[in-house]
């Protein structure tokens, strides 16, 4: 697992975002988020960051999961220092932002799916697979999840869940 943090709050304007097929996205923010970007916010816990997330990754939001498509020039930088970025859920392979991560799915993410404790996860995925010990491809196959993960060189462990 190459990111994970748990959704501690959400400011009252947070959510709107996802109500207008225009915006379609989040904002996340570490829970300590100044108040004025809180009210726009979804706060979550300091995240476990072991890798940056990259373009053909899974994204797992609140049980949903999605592929990066792009990722702007901020976004990994404010990541790691703040917890922040735009979560965007237009997909494309052009960042609407610098701090937008851009994501493709099969199911919406909704207002109704955020709630106190639900993770946010990044999974390798795509391109280069999993190459060291501790990573993990994660996808969903038919509304289960399957996560494979890399436990030491060369040695893997497969896990399906609901």
């Amino acid at each position: 697992m190459k990111y994970y943090c748990e959704i501690t709050s959400w400011g009252e304007e947070s959510l709107l975002f996802l109500d207008d097929p225009n915006a379609n996205f989040i904002i996340i923010f570490n829970n300590n988020a100044p108040a004025e970007l809180a009210e726009f916010s979804v706060l979550h816990t300091p995240a476990n960051y072991n890798a940056d997330p990259a373009v053909g990754d899974t994204m797992i939001i609140c049980d949903k999961a999605f592929t990066i498509t792009a990722i702007g020039e901020e976004a990994l930088h404010t990541l790691r220092e703040l917890g922040h970025c735009t979560l965007s859920f237009k997909g494309g392979e052009t960042p609407e932002r610098p701090g937008c991560i851009m994501l493709q799915g099969d199911v919406a993410l909704t207002k109704d799916d955020v709630r106190v404790g639900a993770a946010v996860e990044g999974h390798c995925g795509g391109r280069g697979g999993c190459r060291s010990s501790g990573s993990s491809l994660f996808w969903q196959y038919d509304r289960k999840y399957v996560n494979i993960s890399c436990k030491r060189q060369n040695v893997f462990r497969i896990e399906f869940q609901q």
